[in-house]
């Protein structure tokens, strides 16, 4: 009977970390999600960038083109302007002037484009947004909900067993 009560318990304790998780990682997800409008291209240029170091002993001189895209977009009538091309600028940043003209060249001034914004931030907004994968959260919590049915299904297949061990012995006497 003891091995059952925490057999239950870890049950229930399983459970509540799950939820836990769950419910945590929903957050996050909301967090993450990004609307989407239409809005217009008011400039776009490529800029070049000098990287140098000044550590002895090492030269570094590196060029990086950084385009900037100067857009605006329209949120419930609120007008908005911006110039981010992504939840992360470091990703676009281009060793070759043909590469970041080639990206440019998809926004040409006065063309419409679709406009990523935060739900509760309209002013936060990039034109390409990453998806956020699965996080560690959420296979947690999917991890601890498979242990916890397994638990359950183990405990009741082992009080099924006593049971059937008396009915064998109750054959096995007649």
């Amino acid at each position: 009977m003891n091995k059952y009560v925490t057999g239950i318990f870890v049950i229930i304790l399983l459970l509540f970390i799950s939820f836990s998780l769950i419910t945590k990682s929903m957050r996050e997800n909301i967090q993450h999600k990004w609307l989407k409008t239409k809005g217009t291209v008011l400039n776009a240029e490529l800029y070049r960038t000098k990287l140098a170091s000044n550590i002895p002993g090492y030269s570094l001189h590196e060029y990086k083109y950084l385009p900037r895209i100067h857009y605006s977009y329209s949120v419930n009538g609120s007008q908005y302007d911006n110039i981010s091309i992504s939840d992360d600028d470091e990703l676009y940043q281009f060793n070759s002037k043909q590469e970041g003209a080639k990206f440019i060249g998809k926004y040409k001034k006065g063309s419409e484009i679709t406009v990523f914004y935060k739900p509760f931030i309209h002013s936060k907004s990039a034109l390409i947004v990453s998806n956020p994968s699965p996080t560690i959260r959420g296979l947690l919590s999917i991890l601890t909900l498979i242990l916890a049915i397994q638990i359950a299904i183990a405990l009741v297949r082992e009080s099924k067993l006593p049971a059937k061990k008396a009915v064998a012995k109750s054959a096995e006497l007649q």
